[in-house]
């Protein structure tokens, strides 16, 4: 089963370069042409976290502004779609895109966003049935248009769900074998909503204290001050989370601190956004926190602070 990948950032060029190192067939859908042709032309400079590169050849690249009609033209439909691109890509010009793109009868969309609120967007344009919510913590820093490094080795976990139609779910059930073939430790969740939420939070205290604070993760650990704030977001987010039946415990805590450990040197996505003058993630994160919070009537004084900075920050 061919693999077509929306997005050629850090974690799309990896999974690109990994899933085709193993021998599979993948095809990187580019927003620009220029990457497309580099892509093509050159192909994907994969380093490894053994410090060994390796040159991928044989993606297919294409820019994703030409989809429908060159999947027209081929006759194609899609039989499984990555969508690895940031939330604040996924724009209506995206949507329109997304549902000229002709998915097979028992095609999967799966899509590997931080954040909530994106799937309700993307049903306007992609069948709800087709649509799968995936949470990935492998990490990965892309340094140019077609030479990525792997920087940190996690997890890719695909929802799964008992209204998936058998043979939908066998789709899926290959879909992962070819994950698991490729190197990746994949696996499919009946839990993702807690996973996805889970990760929010991690999320919701990384990103915007790196960012503000301009340092990279690991630096988020040095000093008790440093750690006071990082657990005074973390309560409060816990507290909202308990009114939505999310209950958090100090193991909770503790994967917080192990991950700034375990991506001590990684610069956090948000912090890369605010040095690179582009708009953040931080409404799909702190802004959906304080969404939560708004439905429970909870104050989350900390998070409004915290989503005006940034605003501020990325508006200069």
């Amino acid at each position: 089963m061919r693999i077509d990948i929306v997005g050629a950032g850090s974690i799309g060029l990896l999974l690109a370069a990994v899933l085709r190192k193993s021998g599979q067939e993948v095809r990187v859908w580019t927003r620009t042409k220029e990457q497309a042709v580099r892509i093509s032309s050159s192909g994907i400079k994969l380093h490894e976290l053994d410090e060994q590169a390796y040159r991928i050849d044989g993606v297919e690249a294409l820019p994703l502004d030409e989809a429908p009609a060159i999947l027209r033209t081929r006759q194609e439909r899609l039989e499984c779609l990555f969508l690895v691109m940031k939330q604040t890509h996924i724009d209506q010009r995206l949507i329109d895109m997304l549902g000229r793109m002709p998915l097979a009868a028992n095609g999967v969309v799966v899509c590997f966003q931080n954040g909530v609120g994106h799937m309700e967007k993307l049903g306007r344009a992609v069948p709800a049935e087709a649509l799968l919510r995936a949470v990935t913590t492998e990490a990965a820093k892309r340094t140019s248009s077609h030479e990525v490094w792997h920087t940190g080795t996690g997890s890719i976990m695909i929802e799964d769900s008992d209204e998936l139609t058998p043979e939908r779910k066998l789709q899926l059930i290959k879909l992962d074998k070819q994950l698991n073939d490729a190197g990746f430790s994949s696996f499919l969740s009946n839990h993702i909503q807690d996973i996805i939420y889970r990760k929010l939070l991690v999320n919701a205290v990384i990103n915007p204290l790196t960012a503000l604070l301009r340092i990279p993760n690991g630096l988020l650990l040095e000093g008790q001050e440093r750690q006071d704030l990082m657990r005074a977001v973390y309560e409060e987010v816990a507290m909202i989370y308990a009114r939505e039946g999310i209950h958090l415990n100090e193991d909770d805590w503790q994967h917080l601190i192990n991950v700034c450990q375990q991506t001590a040197m990684n610069t956090s996505s948000m912090l890369a956004d605010v040095q690179a003058g582009r708009k953040t993630e931080i409404d799909a994160i702190t802004g959906a926190i304080i969404r939560m919070a708004e439905q429970h009537q909870i104050d989350v004084p900390l998070q409004r602070v915290l989503y005006q900075l940034i605003q501020a920050v990325q508006n200069t």
